[in-house]
């Protein structure tokens, strides 16, 4: 056989087996897991790193752990500590997260999203503030894990109201803090929204973009060890042929190709 011939199966070889390749590296894809009976489930670009000991079961910056005692769901920002993890959207790559110490807004004073994957999709600028606890607050509600007896804080958006504060009121900070926008937002006229920043807070990433393989039911994961380029497997049959015929080319049309090879060289 001819150094060209050999040339023609190799191409062949290659071209047959890519689908083959593909499918296999599905199956080395990690399963999902979760943290007690009830937690949330984890799977790429998240994962447990005490159940999921596998490098390629996670995405760099999207290691969570689990709580000792109840059982939670903990992500661990470089410079802002661990927070419970609320929920997971795959799909439009949103995470919720809380407070352990029930107490959001006293996180969002000193909030630092550097050095991880997250990032607000909406930020709203708020002036905290320190008063008497005689001060009357208007209609601004005071954070009650920040006040005490004989003082309350309270946060504001509206900053022209600054101006207005008493002298018995001292300024703390004022911070861009990650917000979920509300389309009566504006309608609030400053009031601090308690019941949402002192709950949860909501962060989005945009890599790894794996949204639209969850939105197909695919298993989204690494193409190899070795590079952090991803890809999505396991697609649905239906949806897979779909794919398919866009992205890649039929067994028959391969076959086509290395005969109209064939047929060239000779």
């Amino acid at each position: 056989m001819g150094a060209t011939a050999i040339q023609v199966v190799a191409l062949f070889f290659c071209l047959f087996f890519s689908s083959a390749t593909a499918a296999a590296r599905a199956n080395e894809l990690c399963s999902s897991s979760m943290c007690g009976d009830n937690g949330l489930t984890v799977r790429f670009p998240f994962r447990i790193k005490a159940m999921q000991r596998q490098q390629h079961c996670g995405y760099p910056g999207f290691d969570l752990s689990c709580s000792s005692n109840l059982g939670k769901t903990i992500l661990k920002l470089p410079f802002s500590g661990g927070f419970w993890v609320k929920k997971i959207d795959y799909v439009r790559q949103e995470i919720r997260i809380g407070d352990p110490g029930n107490c959001l807004p006293r996180r969002l004073l000193h909030l630092n999203l550097s050095g991880s994957p997250f990032k607000g999709e909406f930020y709203q600028t708020y002036q905290f503030f320190n008063c008497s606890s005689d001060f009357p607050g208007f209609q601004f509600d005071y954070i009650p894990c920040l006040s005490s007896s004989t003082h309350m804080v309270f946060a504001t958006s509206y900053i022209p109201f600054a101006g207005y504060v008493p002298a018995t009121c001292d300024l703390i900070s004022t911070v861009s803090i990650p917000v979920v926008w509300q389309e009566d937002y504006e309608s609030n006229f400053g009031r601090f929204p308690l019941f949402e920043l002192s709950n949860e807070l909501q962060l989005t990433w945009d890599s790894p973009n794996c949204g639209d393989c969850e939105a197909r039911d695919g298993k989204c994961g690494f193409m190899t060890n070795s590079t952090l380029e991803t890809g999505c497997f396991d697609v649905p049959r239906r949806e897979f042929q779909m794919w398919a015929e866009i992205r890649t080319p039929s067994i028959m049309d391969k076959i086509r190709l290395i005969h109209g090879l064939g047929r060239a060289i000779a």
